[in-house]
């Protein structure tokens, strides 16, 4: 009795279970915008807040740094439009309670540095 199996090379069946994990999903490539002004209209928005403490005993300065922070951070992505995308991001680092530490920026030289100044940059 001969098998009825037919013998597949391994590209043909990767490509083979590939497609049926996409079918079966439900999912296929991300859709793209039918304009530019759609891929800008339908992008989306993330806002990300990171909280920090330092604590650092400098011996060769006279006082110790104690420095609270938020970080904020502000992502826009487009949706894709031929095959390309733009994002845009934003950190925005805000001092939580005193500014006990040097910063290189704030001229408190008695104190410990810890580099985490205030101010807003494009990231990316």
């Amino acid at each position: 009795m001969k098998s009825s199996f037919v013998k597949l090379s391994k590209s043909t069946l990767a490509i083979a279970v590939a497609a049926s994990g996409i079918a079966l999903s439900g999912q296929g490539f991300a859709e793209e915008a039918a304009s530019l002004s759609d891929a800008v209209k339908n992008g989306t928005v993330d806002l990300n807040f990171r909280y920090r403490y330092e604590n650092v005993d400098d011996d060769s300065r006279a006082e110790e740094a104690d420095a609270s922070t938020l970080r904020s951070r502000l992502t826009y992505t487009t949706q894709a439009y031929k095959h390309w995308q733009a994002q845009v991001e934003v950190d925005d680092i805000t001092i939580i309670g005193g500014e006990n530490y040097d910063d290189f920026h704030n001229d408190k030289t008695d104190h410990a540095v810890v580099a985490d100044y205030e101010g807003t940059e494009v990231n990316q």
